[in-house]
């Protein structure tokens, strides 16, 4: 499993990222679907309908559910999250930059 995580970390990052956004006709719509089946192998859990941008950027984290029928802008950025969980039906803007490293919170 390791094998094809670390083959889908690369495959996306060297290729994936660089296609086109959703919009750009027909290509757009092919290359949002190879996003997320190469996600599917990355990530711990992926809803139905989750549509991710070009140059979102999740660094090597391994812990991230997305919800169902949600989007993940352009040239977003999550670093040192290690269990993010999109919920369903979200939206994000381009240029979002999610940080989490060294947060504690106690009560």
């Amino acid at each position: 499993m390791k094998i094809f995580r670390l083959g889908g970390v690369t495959f996306y990052y060297f290729f994936l990222t660089f296609l086109p956004n959703r919009n750009f006709p027909i290509i757009g719509r092919i290359s949002s679907w190879m996003r997320r089946i190469c996600c599917k192998l990355i990530f711990k859990s992926i809803g139905k309908g989750v549509n991710i941008e070009r140059n979102v950027y999740f660094g090597f984290s391994t812990k991230v559910e997305i919800g169902n029928y949600s989007g993940l802008g352009a040239n977003m950025n999550v670093m040192g999250v290690n269990n993010l969980v999109i919920g369903d039906n979200v939206m994000t803007a381009p240029e979002i930059n999610i940080h989490g490293n060294g947060h504690r919170f106690e009560r």
